[in-house]
């Protein structure tokens, strides 16, 4: 009897290894006992919008951002002063401001803040700033006293802004007014000038694209004590037209932990490093526009397929990793080409961003692949699960071999669940702009295959529903007895469900739709994991077959 079951267990040995070679298994080591390399918070997952299009509620924005709880939403567009202003009075006009706000603000409910960039100063003030002319003494003096009305009309109005932003990419205003002294001369005036009047307010700026280390530095030098944060944007190339492959995309999300795109050096990590050197610890880092491209005609696939939503996923962490505290997205929803959501499509990068809340939110440990193929961010939540985003960044079919041990369960695959985004979760429809799902991984199994530039969450978060069109709540269900010999009932409200029972290897031994009392006399003795699935939720319990 030894005899036989010695031969069993060499053969499946043997099996295994066999196995194992034809799958050619990705090395992955994720240092989860090891101190922490960073934070991944709901500020590194922030957007855009444009604000002024919302004549009522946006719905299906509003629902968007229900589900993944945005850290910070930047209000922008341009001409949106002069849009909020009455020429004739020379005055902001309430009107148009309330009418803003009051469906803008219903929107973003779910937003931890918001924040407002003034994109210009007035017309009535000043020429467009972009136009070169120079202001004079008396008008930066009433260009800061007009925008210093604005922050109490806004809380005469009962709502709050949590950040300020001026301007918008005045680069050539920068160089017009003196790159030492004009322009942040402006900046520090209207920022004096809007505490005074409500010193509850947070300022910043420049908002420059791509600034050099003369632009960020000389804000930083002349303008930290009235600012708050320092604002830039940066995007990962430019027109459509240019030539370009996607493993020369992903290679350069390793050279921006260093050098920010378009070979503009050290700007993301230069400012940080700046910042450490002056011992300022006051100015929040704000990356409030990214992206894969900054023209957006003709078309840009990646802003919704899932190559852009992986690449994505990589500029993230490490723009976080270099000290970034906000990243915001450029944008949520311009009505085509490059939103993340619209009317008729939801792109990629949407369910990317659902699924940051909760999985990918927390603290961050070191990771590495010995094949350099996957980027992953591990992120240990605090109430200890932990979640890891496996991205390919490869053209080429990734294995990702014992997920169990990189997950740190060993044996238990019940223990965790799965995601997928993937060219594989593209949804067929009439619009011009694909519209994507996210997939779930049911069972997780010990190897997966990642598809070219695709992505795999993992977690052993269990109690967090996944509907992901709908907010993450947990489906009130309970089984008894447990343990239990021969029957196991489910006590639900739910009429429409599945029910799937895996043993402590993840593997499904059982499977029932709609049906609350369940006869599981055949099943070995042992420890079980039963997976209640609704349209909009699932729910794992233990329960224990004697």
């Amino acid at each position: 009897m030894n005899f036989r079951k010695n031969i069993s267990l060499i053969c499946g040995l043997l099996f295994s290894l066999v196995l194992d070679a034809q799958i050619n298994p990705v090395a992955v080591n994720i240092s989860w006992s090891s101190p922490s390399v960073g934070q991944l918070t709901a500020d590194h997952w922030g957007t855009n919008d444009s604000g002024r299009g919302h004549t009522s509620v946006n719905t299906n924005m509003a629902n968007f951002f229900q589900v993944y709880q945005p850290g910070v939403v930047r209000i922008h567009n341009k001409g949106l002063v002069q849009s909020l202003v009455n020429t004739t009075t020379q005055q902001w006009d309430t009107v148009k401001i309330r009418r803003l706000f009051v469906n803008s603000l219903n929107t973003y409910k779910h937003a931890k803040r918001i924040m407002f960039t003034f994109d210009d100063c007035p017309s009535f003030i000043s020429t467009n700033l972009e136009n070169k002319l120079p202001l004079t003494v008396t008008q930066e003096d009433q260009i800061a006293a007009f925008f210093a009305q604005f922050p109490v009309i806004i809380k005469q109005m009962g709502y709050k802004i949590d950040l300020y932003e001026f301007f918008n990419e005045k680069e050539s205003a920068y160089t017009d007014f003196g790159a030492s002294s004009g322009y942040w001369r402006v900046l520090n005036k209207i920022a004096v000038a809007m505490k005074a009047a409500d010193p509850g307010v947070k300022c910043g700026g420049p908002a420059l694209s791509y600034p050099s280390s003369s632009m960020y530095r000389g804000f930083i030098d002349n303008c930290k004590a009235n600012m708050d944060f320092i604002s830039i944007h940066t995007y990962a190339r430019g027109a459509p037209t240019t030539p370009y492959s996607y493993d020369d995309l992903f290679g350069y999300i390793n050279s921006a932990s260093t050098h920010a795109y378009r070979n503009q050096a050290t700007v993301v990590g230069g400012i940080s490093t700046y910042l450490k050197s002056k011992n300022i610890t006051k100015l929040e880092v704000i990356l409030d526009e990214f992206n894969v491209q900054y023209v957006w005609a003709p078309y840009e696939p990646m802003h919704h397929n899932f190559r852009g939503a992986a690449w994505t996923a990589c500029f993230i962490k490490s723009m976080a990793l270099k000290g970034v505290n906000v990243l915001n997205n450029w944008n949520t929803d311009d009505g085509g080409s490059y939103g993340m959501i619209g009317t008729n499509y939801f792109s990629a990068q949407a369910n990317l961003y659902q699924l940051s809340n909760p999985y990918l939110r927390g603290t961050m440990y070191d990771s590495n692949d010995a094949s350099d193929q996957l980027e992953m961010i591990p992120v240990k939540a605090a109430d200890g699960t932990k979640s890891v985003l496996f991205i390919n960044r490869t053209g080429s079919v990734v294995t990702l071999t014992y997920v169990d041990k990189a997950m740190g369960i060993v044996n238990d695959m019940a223990l965790l669940k799965g995601f997928r985004i993937d060219s594989t979760t593209q949804v067929i429809n009439t619009n011009p702009y694909p519209t994507y799902r996210t997939d779930i991984i049911s069972p997780v199994t010990r190897n997966i295959e990642i598809n070219p530039w695709g992505m795999v969450l993992l977690t052993t978060n269990l109690t967090t529903g996944d509907g992901l069109s709908v907010p993450n709540v947990k489906s009130k269900v309970t089984v008894y007895p447990n343990p239990t010999r021969n029957t196991l009932t489910i006590d639900t409200d739910h009429n429409q469900f599945n029910v799937e029972i895996l043993n402590n290897l993840g593997e499904t031994v059982f499977l029932s739709k709609n049906n609350k009392d369940l006869s599981i006399a055949t099943l070995p003795v042992g420890t079980y994991f039963l997976r209640f699935r609704t349209k909009s939720d699932l729910s794992t319990l233990k329960f224990i077959k004697q």
